[in-house]
């Protein structure tokens, strides 16, 4: 997907999620304590809201990627809660020649608002904790 440059009149609204189940460690996971580990994901979001595949991020710092089979594990949860996930999609506005949008995303008093297919990077660090999992989520830098 290649970057798209706006012109003057034209604004950006990111896409909204409106649907968003976190993943969960996997089962086999909370028997044993597991330490802080950020498993990135690339998530592709239709110009329909839809997330049409996610992929995970490997070779990045701050993300785990070094083959280990807990890595796995966690990759594939969160992929399996990401491509569950809807948006209100990402949309290019277009206003008259002249006019900006009143606030950044916002397309009221568009002429035309032009859903979008977007790439989104994700970070989600899963722990366990003396039997207590936790998923925490974040941008991918």
């Amino acid at each position: 997907m290649e970057p798209y440059r706006l012109a003057a009149s034209q604004a950006y609204r990111m896409p909204q999620a409106h649907h968003a189940p976190p993943p969960e460690v996997p089962t086999i996971l909370l028997a044993r304590t597991l330490p802080a580990t950020t498993i990135c994901l690339q998530v592709v979001v239709s110009a329909q809201g839809v997330v049409e595949r996610a992929e995970p991020l490997t070779g990045r710092t701050g993300c785990a990627s070094d083959g280990a089979p807990t890595d796995a594990l966690l990759s594939a949860a969160a992929s399996e809660a990401v491509l569950q996930w809807a948006y209100r999609p990402a949309a290019v506005c277009y206003y008259p020649a002249g006019r900006t949008a009143p606030s950044p995303g916002d397309c009221s008093g568009a002429e035309r608002v032009e859903d979008v297919a977007v790439t989104l990077q994700y970070a989600f660090t899963f722990e366990v904790i003396e039997g207590q999992a936790r998923v925490r989520q974040g941008r991918a830098d």
